[in-house]
């Protein structure tokens, strides 16, 4: 995994006027209006590993959240020169994505009319006009999650966070992207908020380092070293769906603390 960029005050002086300029520049996309903005989307590209204008044009942000088309997700998976194998079947009725990691199990997502249904998606414009290309991105961005956290991040699409797209063009209506923004700024979220937000990184951080450790590692055991996936783990520990949005925080905790227990065996294992 790319280890992050730092930045020092003499590079933040020269990020903040890169901005500013960018967005008195017009270049950018629309929903790009002020230089805190597209410093904010700069950085998080940074911890993709993408560069400046890659990042002002890839990234979306909906509801206060980065987002990524999941063509950019297939893109930076690639990238990484760790996908073995990936298989995509779709049709108007149900799209299958799979998507092998070196050195692990397959992983396997099917999605279609009745995930689509469940979700209030089957009525959107764009699920009516081309349901197996939404059926398939939908598939391979839940697929990516689960294969590839730690190479996207755990983000998410537009279309998730409920954007409409045009699948022409891949723009986004700017009402969608603008106003969530404006909420986000105002809206102080709870310490209940906080701390899942904490444990969270805390927990996407830690499986990270563990995937690192035991990239070449294909011992089996019953705690989590055999399992392929974070959300894997997750539904056989507390038998919940969903990852780590259906935990709590105690659960959240105890998951933590058997990650930490499993980095800190790796660890001496590989010393």
């Amino acid at each position: 995994m790319q280890a992050l960029q730092t930045t020092n005050e003499s590079e933040w002086t020269v990020l903040t006027s890169q901005a500013q300029m960018l967005v008195r520049s017009g270049f950018l996309p629309q929903s790009i209006k002020s230089p805190e903005q597209a410093v904010a989307i700069i950085l998080q590209g940074r911890e993709l590993g993408i560069g400046t204008m890659a990042a002002l044009q890839t990234i979306n942000v909906i509801q206060g959240k980065p987002t990524v088309s999941p063509q950019f997700m297939l893109a930076l998976i690639n990238r990484s020169g760790q996908l073995e194998d990936m298989k995509m079947e779709a049709n108007s009725k149900e799209a299958i994505c799979m998507m092998k990691r070196k050195g692990r199990h397959s992983h396997t997502v099917k999605f279609g009319e009745q995930q689509a249904k469940d979700l209030g998606l089957f009525g959107k414009d764009n699920y009516k006009k081309q349901p197996a290309t939404m059926f398939q991105w939908r598939a391979v961005a839940m697929c990516a999650r689960v294969v590839f956290p730690d190479v996207i991040l755990g983000l998410y699409t537009p279309d998730e966070m409920g954007a409409d797209i045009d699948l022409e063009t891949g723009a986004i209506p700017q009402e969608l992207e603008a106003a969530p923004l404006q909420i986000a700024a105002t809206v102080e979220p709870s310490p209940e908020d906080k701390e899942h937000a904490e444990l969270d990184h805390a927990i996407n951080l830690v499986y990270s380092e563990l995937v690192d450790i035991r990239e070449s590692d294909r011992e089996e055991d019953e705690t989590l070293k055999s399992l392929p996936d974070l959300t894997a783990a997750i539904n056989k520990r507390f038998r919940v769906e969903g990852g780590l949005s259906g935990l709590d925080i105690s659960e959240k905790k105890e998951l933590l603390a058997t990650l930490l227990k499993n980095r800190d065996e790796a660890e001496q294992g590989v010393a």
